[in-house]
């Protein structure tokens, strides 16, 4: 459960301050979860690509000029599953594989349907019906890692700009993470709390030393 959690935090992390032109962070996570099995597997942890994204052709997301590897994959073709031999893009790090996820949907007219989505759910389905996936269940299985982790509470994260509002589904602020910005203010107010206490009894140990002053904290 840790590495779980850890592999949710890293994700999460890596969407602060980005601004994802509608895309929910909990659809992106999930996803994230899903294609590389929470980060375990050979396409991710080697080659940091999180989900799944091949290298396409010249008239496919404007081709793909930077590295490659040939693994094996499963496909549903006709309602079965095989084996295929699937190339795959090859990243310096997980923003870059983030990066280019989500500029699939920003670019490709198929999917113009996910950014103007609503809610997690109808993202996800305009993901899967622009042909994203093909296994038969992708929708409802993104949604249950969606749910069963409760990444709803991401879609509100300071530092990101989509349809975030459109959620709805959770007023949980006590995330796993805390936000960069949130996490800076609070900083700042402790140390600020503390200078001033600093100051206060310089103060008044200077005036008491002038005047007599009785010194009541």
């Amino acid at each position: 459960m840790a590495n779980k959690l850890a592999y949710i935090n890293r994700v999460a992390a890596a969407l602060q301050g980005k601004d994802l032109k509608g895309l929910f962070p909990s659809v992106i996570i999930a996803q994230a979860i899903l294609e590389s099995a929470w980060g375990e597997s050979a396409l991710a942890k080697t080659y940091n690509n999180h989900f799944g994204m091949k290298k396409g052709s010249g008239t496919n997301y404007g081709g793909w000029n930077g590295q490659t590897v040939t693994l094996k994959t499963g496909e549903v073709v006709n309602g079965q599953n095989i084996t295929v031999n699937g190339v795959f893009r090859v990243y310096p790090s997980l923003e870059a594989s983030i990066d280019d996820h989500n500029g699939l949907f920003y670019t490709l007219s198929r999917y113009k349907a996910v950014c103007s989505a609503k809610t997690p759910r109808e993202q996800i389905t305009a993901i899967k019906n622009g042909g994203y996936a093909t296994a038969t269940h992708y929708v409802d299985s993104v949604m249950n890692v969606i749910n069963s982790n409760n990444l709803t509470r991401f879609d509100t994260m300071t530092g990101t700009s989509g349809n975030n509002q459109g959620s709805g589904t959770n007023t949980n602020n006590g995330g796993d993470i805390m936000p960069s910005s949130t996490m800076q203010t609070s900083k700042e107010y402790k140390m600020n709390t503390k200078t001033l206490s600093i100051v206060i009894i310089v103060a008044g140990l200077a005036l008491a030393a002038l005047g007599g002053y009785n010194l009541l904290f």
